[in-house]
This record gives structure tokens, sequence and C-alpha cells, in this order.
């Protein structure tokens, strides 16, 4: 006569592996909802910043675009303030602090990001590694309780499948979040190194 074992019975009894990408699976999800948040909020609408900005300083009126880069929360705003307290042409120290805040903030928004990642690559892994083990165990316990036939080894096997299927579950969301961080570094990198060039350009034009 067969056991039948529930998903949630065998997700208790899947062993260190299952434990392990449980606990992986809490710190990845709650990386990923810190990192989105501050993603979120590091979020602007380029051209209708630009396009507010821009005109004030075609015009010279710097405190007006302070006020346009006060008015906006996120890193690309918080480097247009630091430049408009420059002096221009830059000497070559104001450079080498533009330089550092720019890097800066996008350190801010990449932490987490590689231990995403890491979680990302190495949970199916660790998933595969645990079934392994499982399956190992459940054929030794099959050769020394005899011949039983699938009715014996089906529960044992489906425990350690169980392992495999938490590694994907725990990888897939990390390794889709990361991506989609990573794109949004990139375009926030973008962005920084545009307002960046327009900016000095206006400045050192008049």
């Amino acid at each position: 006569m067969t056991t039948e074992i529930n998903f949630w019975q065998m997700l208790l009894q899947g062993g260190w592996a299952v434990y392990l990408l449980i606990a992986l699976s809490v710190v990845s999800l709650a990386m990923i909802g810190e990192r989105a948040y501050r993603f979120f909020r590091a979020r602007i609408r380029l051209s209708e910043f630009m396009g507010e900005l821009l005109p004030q300083l075609e015009k010279g009126d710097i405190l007006g675009a302070c006020n346009v880069a006060e008015s906006t929360a996120g890193p690309v705003p918080r480097v247009v303030r630091l430049m408009l307290k420059f002096s221009y042409p830059l000497n070559r120290r104001d450079e080498e602090a533009l330089g550092r805040a720019a890097k800066r903030e996008l350190i801010r928004l990449e932490r987490f990001l590689p231990y995403i990642a890491t979680i990302g690559a190495v949970s199916v892994f660790i998933g595969l590694f645990g079934t392994v083990i499982h399956i190992i165990d459940a054929f030794q316990k099959l050769g020394g309780a005899g011949s039983g036939g699938m009715g014996a080894i089906g529960p044992p096997l489906a425990r350690a499948l169980v392992a495999t299927a938490m590694g994907i579950f725990v990888a897939v969301p990390a390794v889709f979040a990361y991506n989609i961080f990573q794109h949004s570094l990139n375009s926030i990198a973008d962005s920084l190194e545009m307002v960046i060039s327009a900016v000095r350009g206006e400045m050192e034009g008049k």
C-alpha cells in the first residue's frame, strides 16, 4: 500500500537543500522588493525634466534651474544640483568631484544586485545537488528494503525532485529581477551622461 504525500509535506521533508532554498528565496525577495522601490524612486521623465531645466540655463537663470532640480527626486537631479554649484569651465578638482558624484549614485543603485544575480545563478544547482543526494538515498533504502516497485521508490523520488523544483522557483524571479534592474541601471547611467553633457555645454557656453 502506497502512502500519498502532498507537495507541502514533501517540501517539509525536502531536507537541507530545500530549507536552504527557502531561506535564499526569502532573502532574494526582500532584496528584490527593496531594489524595486529604489529604482522606482530613481525614475524621472527625462524629456520633461530637461525641457524645464535647459530653458532656465539658456536664460542664465541659475536659481530657476536649481528650483527645477530641487523639485525632482532621483540621482539625475541630485547630480544636476551639484553641477549648478560649480564655476565654469570646470577645474580639475570639480571634474573629479562630478565624476565621484555620478559614480556614487550608480553604486547606490547597484547595491544588492550582485547578490540577487548570485542567488539566481546558484539556486538551480543547489536544487539539483539536493535532488541527486535524495535519489542516491532513495536507491540505497530501496536496495536495503528489497523489491518494492514504484510504490516503494515513488515517494522518495518525488521528495527528491522537490529540491529541483524549488531551485527553479527561487532562480527565475531572481534572474528576471536582476536583468530588469541591470537594464534600469544602464538607462540611468546613460541619462546621467547625457544630462551632465547638456548642462555642462550650457554652463560653459555662457
